[in-house]
């Protein structure tokens, strides 16, 4: 990370970064270029270990990147105001931001997908009471990232 002022390493700092994002963007690899998809999210930390979770479509692009190679990228971002200046190289933002690397897993038990589901609708709303259609949650991938690698940061 250039800006080391900027770097956040207090967990419980990163943690509130984690619970303010919405969405994340995850990075696969595509031949010559990246590829990339913003989704929505949940994730569940185990001791020091962040575990993000996602759904999707069982066919598509994104599968068969993923079942190609299960090594991703992802940001979560999130910005809290434009900073306006009277010259261009002055404009900034108030944000947040976690950068990370990690390998996908693909949860293949029903009650595995249904405790990750519940964490990606908890991100949303966290006094949410879900039930469960087990045919849907059957034809539904559910995706877990285990972060391999993470850096935070912040200006504010």
């Amino acid at each position: 990370m250039r800006r080391k002022d900027r770097a956040i390493t207090d967990q419980t700092r990163i943690q509130a970064i984690f619970d303010r994002c919405d969405h994340m963007v995850l990075t696969m690899e595509d031949g010559d270029f990246p590829y990339a998809v913003p989704l929505s999210f949940g994730y569940q930390k185990i001791g020091d270990q962040y575990i993000l979770y996602f759904h999707c479509a069982q066919e598509g692009k994104k599968m068969e990147l993923l079942k190609k190679n299960k090594k991703v990228g992802l940001c979560l971002a999130r910005t809290e105001a434009i900073l306006t200046a009277d010259t261009a190289c002055k404009y900034s933002a108030h944000f947040e931001s976690i950068i990370a690397t990690g390998e996908v897993t693909f949860l293949t038990k029903l009650e595995e997908k249904k405790e990750a589901l519940s964490y990606l609708i908890q991100q949303y709303n966290e006094n949410a009471s879900i039930t469960f259609q087990d045919a849907v949650v059957e034809k539904t991938a559910v995706a877990a990232i285990k972060l391999l690698s993470y850096e935070a940061k912040a200006n504010f």
